[in-house]
């Protein structure tokens, strides 16, 4: 039935390829008009925002005008071919015929494919210049997903020009895995540094909190029992929600906090520039750290309150970490750049905007705190908080417990390991980063960096997979048995 469905939706797509190329060789006005608007609207903006942004250089990614791209509209036209991929070579009771082989070489003058095709396509076919996928088909495991993410890669020359149009839920789900696959190429790196063979490092694919899976039940027989591990991890809330429930909640946990260790010493409330910057808590209660934890709301993926808190508290039994710090983070610039599109180029972001601040009391004594800027670039019509590159802390911040003023990530890590210190992170967020939402409140998330320990206590878990994942059964349009249907 998948072929057929394929075959059907090819054919559509091919008349309504037909029509516009019909429009364009007649110069038709209003085919023109919405070209031109797509082209000022998306085209010309994000190849301007490439060029800025790319952090290579392309020489062959250049700015034009709508009159040049409109002269060659006739000519490009005219090589677009509509193809149907399907796993056989028959066309007995298709209805769209326009199944040959995609030969980029048969082709002196080039020639431009709209593919229409299931798995075959989205697994087993390599297309040269991929720039745009409409993508729907997905599965529920990870590594199928993988493979069907034809749309990775480094694209030279035109890179400005891929688009990828697809659904809210598997692009979270891509989204997820992201992560997943950013975790374990860090546990690679890890491996390596430490000079660990295979065998001696446990490598860990995170799980996911819904419908996903990493691999078919099959593949994970053995994989029931797990230990978890935080050993020189570096855990940080980057995907922050944005309802008003969610945001008062976790600011209402920041000011519980304060209520309960209360405001530090004058010697560990560290002043820059006449402003607060940091409120430190050396050696803090453990206690005070999971329930902050365990309090705070979040969805995720990564990010698993009672998987923290429990780990914390098993280390602090077999005292593996030597102390604990608490770190309120606050902005000390008078002025700050507030990304109010989430496209500012480089050459744009000049502080814009006051400081935003709140205050913290205890007892009758108050602090004025100023809101860390982290602007939204992507996802600012979803229901989320995205933080750029997944960090929400900086390098600067992460040593403030350590004795040490400076160094490397690396060198960070290895003072952490020999002083056998944990700390917390805590940023109050302002609210201007990321669009619709008005709340006069911040935003508050954390970043937790645990030592690295070499005899850890690891926490174990029974993970219970959902064995009707596999129910769904995917119809393989490679299948020549499938051409009957």
């Amino acid at each position: 039935m998948l072929v057929k469905w394929i075959d059907r939706v090819a054919y559509l797509v091919n008349e309504k390829t037909k029509q516009y190329k019909y429009a364009i060789q007649s110069e038709d006005e209003l085919i023109l008009a919405d070209l031109k608007n797509i082209f000022e609207e998306d085209f010309s903006p994000t190849t301007k925002n490439v060029l800025e942004n790319l952090d290579y250089l392309d020489i062959r990614i250049k700015e034009h005008n709508w009159e040049d791209v409109k002269n060659e509209l006739k000519n490009a036209v005219l090589k677009i071919d509509v193809r149907s991929v399907h796993g056989t070579r028959s066309t007995t009771n298709l209805e769209y015929h326009n199944i040959e082989e995609i030969d980029y070489k048969r082709y002196d003058n080039g020639l431009s494919v709209i593919a229409v095709g299931g798995s075959r396509l989205s697994r087993g076919i390599t297309l040269e210049g991929l720039s745009v996928s409409y993508y729907l088909r997905t599965t529920r495991m990870y590594d199928s997903l993988m493979q069907m993410g034809r749309w990775f890669g480094y694209r030279p020359g035109y890179v400005d020009l891929c688009r990828l149009f697809s659904t809210s839920l598997i692009f979270s789900w891509f989204n997820h895995i992201t992560f997943a696959t950013e975790e374990m190429r860090n546990d690679f790196d890890e491996l390596t540094m430490t000079h660990n063979l295979p065998r001696d490092f446990k490598l860990k694919v995170r799980n996911h909190h819904g419908q996903l899976t990493i691999t078919s039940l099959n593949k994970l027989y053995f994989s029931e029992d797990i230990h978890i591990s935080f050993s020189g991890e570096n855990p940080q809330t980057y995907c922050l929600l944005k309802t008003r429930n969610a945001i008062e909640n976790n600011f209402n946990a920041l000011n519980k906090l304060v209520s309960n260790i209360g405001l530090p010493k004058d010697d560990n409330i560290i002043v820059l520039r006449d402003r607060t910057r940091y409120l430190l808590y050396p050696n803090s209660n453990i206690d005070a750290i999971c329930n902050f934890i365990d309090s705070f709301q979040i969805e995720q993926p990564s990010i698993n309150n009672a998987t923290l808190t429990e780990y914390i508290k098993v280390q602090s039994k077999g005292n593996k970490i030597k102390e604990w710090s608490i770190c309120i983070v606050s902005n000390t610039d008078e002025k700050v750049f507030i990304d109010h599109t989430g496209k500012a180029s480089r050459l744009e972001r000049k502080p814009n905007e006051d400081v935003a601040t709140y205050q913290l009391q205890h007892n009758g004594k108050v602090i004025t705190m100023g809101c860390s800027v982290r602007n939204q670039k992507n996802g600012r019509d979803s229901d989320y908080y995205f933080i750029s590159k997944n960090q929400i802390d900086q390098t600067g911040d992460r040593y403030v417990d350590l004795m040490i003023t400076g160094g490397s990530y690396k060198e960070i890590k290895e003072q952490r390991k020999t002083e056998r210190k944990g700390l917390l992170l805590i940023y109050a967020l302002d609210e201007r980063c990321t669009p619709n939402i008005n709340y006069g409140i911040p935003i508050v998330g954390y970043s937790i960096h645990f030592p690295r320990i070499d005899d850890e206590t690891k926490v174990s878990y029974k993970v219970s997979l959902n064995r009707e994942l596999d129910d769904e059964v995917m119809v393989d349009d490679d299948n020549p048995l499938n051409d009957v249907l």
